[in-house]
């Protein structure tokens, strides 16, 4: 039997892929900023979803949708990203190279992965600290 702070709610785990894939994108949407390219919600997505469909999987396997992802503390929600990023962005990098025949270079996947393990732990900092504050109440 698991006692209601091991357990994460319908609504946490949707508000947790929600924010995971809001993140991704925004790691695209800036990434595209700084390499001069305007904003277009479209190419935005093109740029970000072999990102987010690999995260999910990623997250899965590390534990990122259970409650001790985020309940535990703040450094188990940070490890926890920065583990599912070390996962997620080479098989994003690889599906990238299938879907468009972009072959990544050393540099890209060396900035994708910090910056994906960054945008990933603000947004799971942010969602730890809102749970446990909720929890205080």
């Amino acid at each position: 039997m698991t006692s209601r702070s091991q357990s994460v709610s319908l609504g946490q785990l949707l508000l947790l892929l929600l924010g995971d894939m809001a993140a991704l994108f925004l790691f695209a949407a800036v990434g595209r900023s700084e390499h001069g390219m305007a904003f277009s919600v479209r190419e935005t997505w093109l740029a970000a979803w072999p990102f987010m469909a690999a995260w999910i999987p990623a997250g899965v396997a590390t534990g990122l949708y259970r409650a001790r992802a985020f309940n535990r503390s703040y450094g188990e929600a940070i490890g926890r990203a920065c583990l599912a990023a070390l996962i997620a962005v080479p098989l994003a990098l690889a599906l990238r190279w299938l879907a468009y025949g972009k072959t990544p270079f050393t540099t890209f996947a060396v900035a994708s992965l910090v910056f994906v393990a960054a945008f990933a732990s603000a947004w799971r900092l942010l969602f730890s600290f809102a749970a446990r504050r909720l929890r205080a109440y």
